[in-house]
């Protein structure tokens, strides 16, 4: 810093307003900011909203529990973003959330939780308790279809009572195809026929969840009656069943 007739003066001419704005856009960023937004389709957990969204909701919540500063962590929410914007089709059945506990608010909330490195991912069935802490969800993978999967391993080991706005995902049979439109009010009806270890059936349904005027259901390859029937030789198809009893496969 040279002087100027006893006045101190910048060498560079611009030194002092960009300091200044370094400081002034040190003091106007927000003091935290985490991973997430709600436009991510994420519910952002903090102590005021926890106790709706994870206790007695009639939703399944999978939840991550992460540091803003974890490399581990900042590496995840990419993902965590495309899989929240994947299955959002399956609200109300399911939905995300995310909580930072690297925010001085949250860390009690965190502890809670018995949350202890990061990310950790836990699945919490509806109508989870107060006391619950949650299960344990293995997110290693970075690949989205995985982790839809292990979302819908989750769902079909859920313990009672089910998500009311689930739809059953388990394989139907012959006599519930029979009743279907006398106990059900849809118009119409797709029927998924798969292998036992395909995915298909259930993602389509939790997919069209939020159609009201379809239904789908499942049908193991394993089923010969339905199979036989509609004459069913390629594995995963879709066939729409009205109710007059008119079956035609869909070309998807």
């Amino acid at each position: 810093m040279a002087r100027l007739g006893g006045r101190a003066t910048s060498r560079f001419p611009g030194e002092m307003s960009r300091w200044w704005c370094c400081c002034l856009l040190v003091l106007c960023s927000p003091v935290h900011a985490g991973l997430y937004t709600p436009s991510d389709q994420i519910f952002v957990l903090s102590p005021q909203n926890v106790e709706p969204v994870l206790v007695n909701s009639t939703a399944a919540v999978l939840t991550e529990f992460y540091a803003s500063w974890c490399g581990h962590c900042i590496a995840f929410s990419p993902v965590y973003r495309s899989l929240a914007r994947d299955i959002r089709e399956w609200k109300p059945a399911v939905a995300l959330a995310a909580v930072d506990c690297a925010a001085e608010e949250n860390r009690k909330l965190c502890a809670g939780y018995s949350i202890r490195a990061y990310p950790t991912v836990k699945f919490f069935h509806a109508y989870s308790k107060a006391d619950s802490t949650g299960k344990a969800f293995k997110a290693s993978s970075h690949d989205v279809a995985t982790l839809r999967h292990r979302v819908i391993d989750k769902l079909e080991n859920h313990q009672e009572p089910w998500p009311p706005a689930c739809p059953p995902l388990e394989p139907t049979s012959q006599a519930e195809i029979d009743s279907f439109f006398e106990a059900n009010n849809v118009q119409h009806l797709a029927l998924i026929f798969e292998d036992s270890k395909s995915y298909v059936g259930r993602e389509v349904t939790l997919d069209l969840l939020q159609f009201e005027n379809v239904a789908v259901r499942r049908v193991l390859s394993s089923e010969e009656t339905l199979v036989k029937k509609l004459e069913v030789t390629e594995f995963p198809s879709c066939y729409l069943y009205s109710a007059g009893g008119n079956f035609s496969r869909l070309r998807v």
